[in-house]
């Protein structure tokens, strides 16, 4: 299966199990790599029901404009003039009342207050219980 079957495989399985967004966040990594292509030590992917993104510093930007060239994942840039941040697309993502879905094992108790913050403002939920 390439990148973009498996971006779509998790689109269903975010359909059946009532995700408007899912992230595979920086300690992730093999998770990342599998659905990305990414191999870079840091970064936080975001999908959507039609947009994927990867974030990474520019440690990295050569590398992932490679690694996820003809992928359908978008690579932003982080720290960059116009970019946002992965918490400031969540929040713009997510549907009024929306679910936004990650493996709660990987993430720092800092990372997931951030996320919390992010989905307040359009009253949303967060299922931190999916791998």
């Amino acid at each position: 299966m390439n990148i973009p079957e498996r971006i779509s495989a998790l689109r269903a399985l975010m359909e059946e199990r009532g995700y408007d967004v899912y992230m595979v966040p920086t300690d992730d990594f093999q998770v990342r790599e599998y659905i990305t292509g990414f191999t870079g030590s840091a970064g936080t992917a975001v999908f959507t029901k039609d947009e994927a993104g990867l974030w990474t510093d520019g440690r990295y930007f050569l590398q992932a404009d490679q690694q996820l060239a003809g992928t359908g994942v978008k690579l932003y840039k982080m720290g960059e003039p116009g970019v946002p941040t992965v918490e400031e697309f969540i929040a713009s993502a997510l549907p009024e009342g929306g679910t936004l879905g990650f493996d709660g094992r990987v993430v720092a108790i800092e990372e997931g207050a951030a996320l919390e913050e992010a989905v307040a403002s359009k009253d949303a939920k967060i299922n931190y219980s999916e791998d």
